[in-house]
């Protein structure tokens, strides 16, 4: 598996199933020991939906994962017209999670 010795100084804070699996998902992705320093870009489209009785709805989305350090930003658009915008965190042992609508009206925080 891959290191993230980033991950291990927040053990007492990340989940160790976390932790690791960001890990492997930055060696899935292509990431070996001498690319520590490197940023992972990731683009997404598929479907989600808000809630288990709603539709499924069309989204993009862009993902950022910096392998020196145990951590993610992930950032999706969706209907009507890409105005909605949700954003999946995790940094410095802190998750955060985000809905808006025309990037100002909050729709959802965790």
């Amino acid at each position: 598996m891959f290191p993230i010795e980033a991950c291990d100084k927040q053990a007492a804070r990340v989940p160790a199933a976390i932790a690791y699996g960001v890990g492997d998902l930055a060696e899935r992705l292509g990431a070996r020991e001498e690319f520590v320093d490197e940023t992972v870009r990731l683009t997404q489209t598929g479907s989600m939906r808000f809630g288990a009785h709603q539709a499924f709805r069309p989204f993009s989305a862009r993902q950022t994962i910096r392998l020196s350090q145990c951590g993610f930003h992930w950032q999706a658009r969706t209907v009507p017209f890409g105005l909605i915008r949700i954003t999946d965190a995790f940094s410095d042992g802190t998750p955060a999670l985000e809905a808006t609508a025309l990037g100002l009206i909050p729709l959802a925080h965790g």
